[in-house]
């Protein structure tokens, strides 16, 4: 039997096989309190409600920005091989667009639900 263990071990077959020395017990550097305070706030449970809680502030930023009108440019070129009969002009394109917010009700409500699920998310961490 102890060849046995020593081959498991990678150890010569002929070493004796020794009891193992007692551990002396080892206190843990945190109190009870502390400990249960690291829990609450890096456990998983407490990440997942402050990512709930990112995701709403995020919603109110984007709810607070569709106040305000968007501007968009653009601008396209198309390259044309000639044809017979078709001198191939090219195309270019210039954009520009404005999209002015008129009607707020749905903006206001927008906003309303993302401070509203901010405010909810924060009740569990509190």
């Amino acid at each position: 039997m102890p060849a046995q263990l020593n081959s498991l071990r990678n150890a010569p077959t002929e070493t004796a096989i020794t009891s193992p020395q007692d551990l002396a017990p080892q206190l843990y550097p945190y109190s009870l309190e502390e400990m249960q305070e690291k829990a609450a706030t890096l456990g998983p449970l407490a990440k997942a409600y402050q990512s709930l809680v990112d995701q709403y502030k995020a919603q109110e930023e984007l709810a607070r920005l569709n106040y305000y009108p968007d501007f968009a440019i653009g601008a396209a070129y198309t390259f044309r091989q000639p044809n017979p009969g078709d001198s191939g002009t090219d195309f270019a394109s210039l954009e520009f667009a404005v999209n002015i917010p008129l009607f707020q009700d749905k903006r206001r409500e927008a906003s309303t639900e993302a401070a509203a699920g901010a405010a909810m998310a924060q009740q569990p961490m509190s």
